[in-house]
């Protein structure tokens, strides 16, 4: 394999000129590409084609023609100023039409219901509130305006993520260039080292774009990933230690970057075996991403490869380390504080929180946080639980009994709103104890008519106590409106939450085949089972430790995060394959002590290295305003400093305790 990669180097440094034109057209083509990527967290998005409820929801909505508003909330508008408003909103391109409520009180204001055209575009939606906002602006002249609903809040939740992702990684790509250029102290291998993690993430984001796959909150964890990769393998290949030929680091640590690859590419790979569609596109992106990145570096080192002088960063020929000393004579020590800190992981886990509040994604003083609270206190939930009356058996007045009997039982409800026709504009709202009082429109003489669909309006909850509502309102429909072979409870929001529990669902499941997977691997590169069994406890225990520190700070498994655990095993994994790549090539030093600080004056800085200076760099995304990303960047680099602290103590403790002597086949 040395001497494969050995050839490769010299024949792509000949080449260098056809080499670097083809991945600069390469680069133009995808960055164009990538310059028309999109952010979409709509609903489609996080669905499976063939899901069942997808589909019931599909044929529901396109029956009766159901769309979700945009709420706008008048608190301080005079009867005239609203209807200016209502009739100007009506004249908006993208409006299908409006209602306008007087909540019950008159110093509460006016609730006006703007109902977009069907199948209108994200852009298209996004336009119309910028539209909202300026008529508001301009009717109200500094009256407060408060928006609300679904896909108001996808849109705010697409356009933040974007803007911050945008604005903050330049950040974090500064702090990355500092950090590899005071560790490898040359600006040649710094700009050699940042442009093999840049190029990756790019080309991956542009083949996101010719493939017409939106990004959404899970999605835009792969470009940095991709990044991370890119530049590990690349601070492996250009850490300077005296060679005897200009070509032999990059034949030397090749073999193992080119393992790295294919474990974390495995392990994305695994994801495959969902049918959660999301959770398969991840894997797929993913393990394209991980393949973008080893090929970038190992095409683009060998053009700028050249015989140097420099004196080494490391010096292999060192006897003993610091580091090596302190693992001989505490071996037992390390071990003892591992499995105390695995134990405290477990306790913290057992409190670890599933789902998110939607909210939380903001910071309290945002916008959006502000308009829901205002809406929300002003007694009208937000979040729509739509009610399929379809082949339901009860009678007009057992429905509107069972309406009854579920405001008692649940208090998060404050209104329903009955449907009686298809087209949805005749309808008749009823506001619960909790939920303000609305004025109705004039409505046409309705008599004994039984709707044929209604709505259930709740307060903003968290997904996981969205899904228990959604749950019991079911079971309890069941129960007072008589079986249906079709689900009562439909609407975007259930098919939300229930997208994120399916996720958490399968990410876990498809963990362990991705666990297995990759310990196979290794088992086979490493030609024995002990040692394989003992480089993948280093991967397993940084997970733990990470899952243990979202329970014990109260940070919770969202949809944000949930993939952060994938993320740190794929890294981790890498600086494990090149520290046991390594122990494995001195194989021929019978003194296990001498044989392990051998392995870490060869492997330990560039590990070091890798890890501390991406830790650093995704602190960047603390001063993000949008939340996940913020926790997105804390994880990454918790879990990096926890990888490379297993990977340096951890692993060569294990090694000397219960590998064998030489560490050969057993």
């Amino acid at each position: 394999m040395d001497r494969f990669f050995l050839a490769l180097g010299q024949r792509l440094h000949r080449n260098r000129t056809a080499v670097l034109l083809l991945m600069a057209g390469v680069t133009l083509l995808l960055g164009l590409a990538a310059g028309r990527s999109t952010v979409d967290n709509s609903i489609g998005v996080w669905q499976t084609e063939n899901d069942p409820h997808w589909l019931h929801f599909q044929e529901f909505a396109a029956k009766h023609h159901l769309v979700d508003p945009l709420v706008a909330y008048l608190p301080d508008a005079g009867p005239e100023a609203a209807r200016e408003i209502n009739n100007a909103a009506r004249k908006i391109k993208e409006v299908e039409r409006t209602t306008l409520f007087r909540l019950g009180s008159p110093s509460q204001g006016y609730l006006l219901l703007l109902f977009p055209k069907a199948h209108s575009t994200p852009p298209q939606l996004a336009g119309l509130i910028r539209e909202v906002k300026e008529l508001a602006a301009r009717q109200l002249q500094g009256q407060p305006t408060h928006l609300g609903g679904v896909w108001y809040l996808t849109d705010t939740l697409d356009s933040l993520s974007a803007s911050s992702t945008q604005t903050l990684f330049p950040l974090v790509i500064v702090i990355l260039a500092l950090g590899v250029l005071f560790f490898l102290r040359s600006l040649r291998h710094t700009a050699l080292a940042l442009v093999c993690g840049l190029l990756p993430a790019l080309h991956l984001t542009g083949l996101l774009a010719l493939a017409h796959e939106p990004l959404n909150v899970i999605l835009l964890s792969l470009p940095p990933l991709t990044m991370i990769l890119g530049i590990t393998h690349a601070i492996h290949l250009l850490k300077k230690t005296a060679q005897p030929k200009p070509f032999a680091i990059y034949a030397q640590v090749a073999p193992p970057c080119l393992l790295c690859a294919l474990t974390t590419m495995l392990g994305f790979l695994s994801l495959l075996v969902s049918a959660y569609t999301p959770v398969q596109k991840l894997g797929l992106w993913g393990a394209i991403g991980s393949v973008l990145s080893l090929l970038t570096t190992l095409l683009l080192l060998p053009l700028f490869s050249q015989s140097s002088t420099a004196t080494p960063v490391i010096q292999p020929e060192r006897q003993k380390t610091l580091l090596g000393q302190i693992i001989i004579g505490h071996k037992n020590r390390i071990l003892l504080v591992v499995a105390g800190l695995v134990a405290l992981s477990v306790w913290g886990m057992l409190h670890l929180e599933k789902g998110s509040f939607i909210l939380a994604f903001f910071k309290p003083e945002a916008a959006i946080s502000r308009d829901y609270r205002a809406i929300e206190q002003a007694g009208i939930g937000l979040t729509p639980l739509e009610i399929d009356l379809d082949d339901c058996p009860a009678q007009s007045r057992a429905i509107q009994q069972g309406m009854l009997t579920l405001a008692a039982r649940h208090p998060e409800i404050t209104h329903f709103f009955s449907f009686y026709d298809e087209t949805g504009k005749i309808a008749l709202p009823m506001a619960t104890a909790n939920g303000a009082s609305l004025d109705t429109p004039l409505l046409p003489s309705l008599g004994l008519q039984a709707p044929i669909r209604f709505t259930i309006l709740t307060r903003t909850l968290a997904s996981e106590k969205t899904m228990r509502l959604v749950d019991a309102i079911e079971a309890e429909l069941q129960t007072l409106l008589g079986p249906k072979p079709t689900p009562y409870v439909t609407g975007t929001v259930p098919l939300y939450t229930r997208g994120q529990r399916e996720m958490f669902t399968t990410l876990v499941s498809t963990f362990g085949l991705a666990f297995l997977s990759v310990s196979l691997v290794m088992g086979l590169a490493l030609r024995s089972l002990r040692l394989a069994v003992l480089a993948i406890i280093p991967n397993f225990v940084p997970v733990l430790y990470l899952l243990g520190t979202m329970g014990l700070f109260g940070i919770p498994l969202s949809v944000a995060s949930v993939t952060v655990a994938s993320i740190v095993f794929g890294v981790v994994v890498d600086d494990t394959i090149h520290f046991m790549h390594t122990w494995q090539e001195m194989a021929a030093v019978a003194d296990p002590h001498t044989r392990l600080h051998r392995t870490i004056s060869h492997t330990a800085y560039a590990m070091f290295t890798s890890s501390i200076v991406t830790a650093t760099g995704f602190l960047g995304f603390l001063i993000s305003p949008f939340m996940p990303l913020r926790d997105f960047g804390l994880l990454i680099s918790l879990s990096l400093i926890y990888g490379i602290i297993c990977d340096l103590l951890l692993l060569p403790a294990l090694l000397l305790t219960f590998g064998t002597a030489k560490g050969e086949k057993t």
